[in-house]
């Protein structure tokens, strides 16, 4: 697993979410603060390494 497929799960898996998030509306389970880090994350905000480092937190590369 490369980063850059990472990142671009990463990208994909954070527009499904804002997409779904528009798609509920109100009756969404995301906060304002998760919204605003999908939207950095989108927008290209967050950058590369950032994004990548946290993710990875949750797998092990061992």
């Amino acid at each position: 697993m490369n980063e850059e497929f990472i990142q671009r799960t990463i990208l994909r898996t954070a527009k499904q979410r804002l997409a779904e998030h528009k798609n509920l509306g109100h009756k969404s389970s995301l906060s304002i603060y998760e919204v605003a880090e999908l939207q950095d994350i989108v927008a290209g905000i967050v950058t590369r390494k950032e994004n990548v480092n946290k993710e990875t937190n949750f797998f092990s590369l061992n």
